[in-house]
């Protein structure tokens, strides 16, 4: 009896651009509710595979077991991990919504596409706003924010694709990130003069923005990237100080 390979599970963990994890309940054989772990898996060809990482046990114990396993040429593998969706371009982001009925995901052509989940061939929606690279995006309440490289912020609606509204940020500052509140989203971006600029945004609308100036020449993005990313905020002592006035 031979071994389960990576192979077997995917056929190119190469081009693999990016993996979610997936918990949920679905209907068996016998119309009962049995709870599913699994990983969708988007590459640069633009699919989109759903490993069911309950069956990985089993299959590791008995290799023989995986359909087209004693074939010769991987290339006709019947992999473990299943094709769920094609993406017509290469998927560069992947989510899922709060509620979980949907999963929302970035391509090279800066669409935004919303599929249902767990039948991701059936398509919810579509926004075309962005005419830049998508730099992040975030489910709040009914809608989805989305940061452009231009320094575009749009919320369009999750179930509709149809924008709500639009929000022009400098476009001279580097965006950070960008993190949810009770009340709305703080964006983070970094200016020329290397100041951190928090941009309050409540209904899809920018307000005030705050500058901070760093005591540390060692600020680097991913300290703030691993800040916004643990859902924290930023810690006034140590790492910035609030600029005079603000």
């Amino acid at each position: 009896m031979g071994h389960l390979t990576p192979k077997h599970i995917y056929k190119n963990w190469k081009k693999v651009t990016t993996l979610l994890p997936m918990d949920f309940s679905v209907k068996n054989e016998k119309s009962e509710m049995v709870d599913v772990q699994g990983l969708l898996i988007a590459d640069k060809v633009g699919e989109v595979y759903f490993l069911n990482i309950n069956n990985l046990p089993r299959l590791a114990a008995n290799p023989d077991d995986v359909p087209g396993r004693n074939q010769e040429e991987a290339d006709t593998y019947d992999f473990v991990a299943k094709l769920v969706y094609g993406h017509q371009q290469t998927c560069i982001h992947l989510a899922r919504s709060s509620c979980g009925r949907y999963t929302f995901s970035v391509d090279t052509l800066n669409k935004i596409i919303v599929n249902n989940f767990p039948n991701m061939f059936n398509l919810q929606s579509v926004s075309t706003e962005h005419q830049s690279e998508i730099k992040d995006l975030l489910q709040l309440g009914p809608n989805i924010v989305s940061q452009g490289s231009n320094g575009l912020l749009v919320t369009s609606s999750l179930e509709t694709g149809e924008t709500v509204h639009r929000t022009q940020l400098n476009s001279s500052d580097k965006f950070v990130g960008m993190l949810a509140t009770g009340s709305g989203l703080e964006v983070f971006s970094k200016n020329l003069k290397e100041e951190l600029q928090v941009t309050s945004v409540k209904d899809g609308i920018a307000g005030d923005t705050k500058e901070y100036q760093f005591e540390s020449k060692g600020f680097t993005d991913m300290a703030v990237g691993v800040e916004i990313a643990s859902g924290k905020r930023f810690k006034l002592e140590g790492t910035y100080d609030k600029k005079e006035g603000q």
